[in-house]
């Protein structure tokens, strides 16, 4: 999304712009695609330097012991804060109306003017969803094959995100980064503290896909460092010992199955080269050298599956004091330690598993 907000043209910023913003807005924070919809034009609040978004939910009173207060404004970072307000500039002043989103908003668009009997001033869910839909066609070149992916026993699975997967994605990066399950809660709007227990399930599936995900950027950027663009397609950039040899390097020094590529080594060394981005697989013997990176990935999965239930088992048995909803320090500090080791393990698995050629890569 990134790459598509930096280099896409005017018009299709401005078509695709409800995405960009679904995008950040609900990959932060874990809203619901009829809240997102519905956001109030002037939605946004700064205060003090510090930055608010208003969403459209009803702000109740714990109604029992187990409830807990819903709150509908959310701190937001600046980055939010000013898309929304670049959105905002964006609209026709005719246009712009109670809500920030409209389907008469995004009809400028619309290549046919075909009958459209709702009301045009909301931005229903189901709109945003074929908005996403011609995203995926239009910007990211999909044809209709590529929505549907096929897996063991001939089974069909979607091979796209929706409008409502990024709350699923929220609420477990806010796990991941040690966040208490009470501020998660009042965060997702949720009343009870024990509805997040069913996103618990699958927070694993999440840390398995960002660490393919990530392995992928590391597999790009480190060969990017070293080829001008053009020059090999991203398809070749995945295997750089294919590509290079040692002597392409001003500054080598010899390490386990390869080499090192840091001017000051030993300095700025972790210890293991095959967490180190300045670390050239190159082995004499290749067989042993995959086997070494392979046990490695082996490893370091199975300390990411103790420390993964580690983290569970804080939350389940994390303190909270519901009148005055607040929660043990002690719990959090430690939530916040078991998240950074699990976000240096995903980040040291990602690194190793760049190095495994794609033919011998890792099933995750």
């Amino acid at each position: 999304m990134e790459e598509f907000e930096r280099n896409s043209t005017s018009f299709e910023k401005e078509k695709f712009f409800p995405i960009i913003l679904w995008w950040k807005i609900t990959g932060l924070i874990p809203m619901r695609p009829k809240e997102f919809c519905f956001l109030d034009y002037d939605c946004t609040l700064k205060r003090d330097s510090k930055y608010f978004l208003k969403i459209p939910r009803s702000k109740k009173k714990a109604q029992s012991y187990s409830e807990l207060n819903v709150e509908n404004t959310i701190r937001i970072n600046k980055e939010i804060y000013e898309s929304i307000e670049e959105y905002k500039d964006t609209i026709p002043v005719n246009l712009k109306g109670k809500f920030l989103f409209s389907y008469e908003i995004q009809s400028r668009f619309l290549t046919s003017k075909r009958s459209y009997k709702r009301r045009k001033d909301v931005f229903p869910p189901d709109i945003l969803r074929s908005l996403l839909s011609s995203f995926y066609k239009e910007i990211a070149g999909w044809k209709t094959k590529d929505f549907i992916k096929i897996i063991d026993n001939n089974k069909e699975v979607r091979n796209y995100i929706t409008p409502g997967d990024t709350r699923h994605f929220s609420m477990c990066n806010l796990m991941l980064q040690g966040i208490n399950p009470l501020s998660i809660a009042k965060m997702a709007g949720h009343v009870r503290l024990g509805t997040q227990r069913n996103y618990w399930g699958h927070i694993e599936y999440f840390v398995e896909s960002f660490v393919y995900i990530l392995t992928s950027k590391y597999r790009v950027n480190r060969l990017e460092k070293e080829l001008s663009e053009g020059i090999f397609g991203v398809m070749d950039k995945v295997d750089e010992s294919k590509i290079f040899s040692p002597q392409d390097f001003e500054f080598v020094q010899e390490v386990e199955h390869g080499f090192c590529r840091n001017a000051i080594f030993p300095e700025n060394c972790p210890g293991e080269c095959r967490y180190c981005e300045h670390y050239f697989f190159h082995p004499q013997d290749f067989e042993e050298g995959i086997k070494w990176l392979q046990d490695g990935s082996d490893l370091l999965e199975q300390q990411l599956t103790v420390e993964l239930r580690s983290l569970l088992d804080l939350y389940k048995n994390m303190k909270f004091n519901l009148n005055t909803e607040s929660y043990s320090i002690i719990d959090q500090e430690s939530a916040l330690s078991k998240a950074n080791l699990l976000n240096r393990l995903i980040k040291q698995k990602a690194m190793l598993d760049s190095l495994i050629p794609e033919t011998k890569g890792v099933k995750l």
